[in-house]
């Protein structure tokens, strides 16, 4: 299985917006030749598609016109305003954080299962789990971006990667024994009529459908925004978790501001 080593994580926390963005476009041509002649990436490919790290740690690059000429070659145009659109979220992981994330399921007596990540990236959170867990569970992924999907894919062939929107995917109830990830965080919304009665933002949409997916006793780890808890306007749809989906919070743990500052190049609420 690959595994996002410290030694490759240490690359991207060190490198530049333009740096992030060289690694993005190189990942990006490797799919592309990948995609061309239907083949097995070698552990070279691997490494080098790994390193594509999401557009929302170098959006700057979409005010260079160089750089936009260049994406535009690669991606083409409809890919590109995909890419444009997604620097509000496009923020991955630090392996640490989803390290102990791991660390807390296991120690709750988890071994292995169905396990999805909605929203997976390029599998961060498939290629930093325990290995006995990965070795005695069913992987599942959801990613909007085409080319984190594929990278995914490509890293993970025994996993199976589902390329399109959350809300357009469809996965039977209580199903999975685990959800965990770190899912998109913003004011808008996601269109399913299932939940549109909650006025949900997409934080907490994903929340939502997880806690359907979830079977009875399963287990939900989410990175969320912190207005999942803290709006006030949030207690119907906190209080339907509890009451009607019997969801029981059993730890929450407040983020601390600057700790998605070095993999995501981005801040976070605390």
């Amino acid at each position: 299985m690959f595994t996002y080593t410290d030694t490759l994580i240490d690359k991207i926390i060190s490198a530049t917006p333009k740096k992030r963005f060289d690694y993005n476009l190189a990942a990006i041509k490797e799919i592309n030749k990948l995609r061309n002649t239907v083949s097995v990436p070698t552990q070279e490919q691997k490494t080098k598609i790994a390193l594509f790290n999401g557009w929302g740690s170098c959006s700057s690059v979409f005010e260079n016109p160089s750089a936009q000429l260049e994406l535009k070659d690669a991606l083409g145009a409809e890919e590109y305003q995909r890419a444009a659109a997604s620097i509000v979220n496009a923020h991955y992981t630090d392996p640490q954080i989803i390290r102990a994330m791991w660390a807390k399921i296991k120690s709750l007596g988890f071994a292995g299962g169905r396990i999805l990540e909605p929203s997976c990236g390029t599998g961060y959170f498939i290629g930093n789990a325990p290995e006995n867990i990965i070795n005695n569970s069913d992987i599942y992924g959801v990613e909007l971006d085409t080319y984190s999907a594929d990278i995914a894919s490509y890293l993970y062939p025994d996993a199976r990667i589902y390329k399109a929107p959350f809300q357009n995917v469809n996965l039977p109830d209580n199903y999975f024994d685990l959800i965990i990830g770190n899912v998109p965080f913003g004011k808008y919304k996601c269109a399913d009529s299932r939940y549109d009665w909650l006025d949900l933002s997409i934080h907490n949409y994903f929340l939502a459908k997880s806690s359907d997916l979830v079977r009875i006793g399963g287990i939900v780890c989410i990175i969320t925004s912190p207005f999942t808890l803290d709006a006030k306007n949030g207690f119907k749809f906190r209080q339907w978790l509890h009451k009607t989906q019997y969801m029981n919070l059993l730890a929450a743990i407040r983020l601390p501001a600057g700790v998605f500052k070095g993999v995501a190049n981005t801040m976070v609420s605390p």
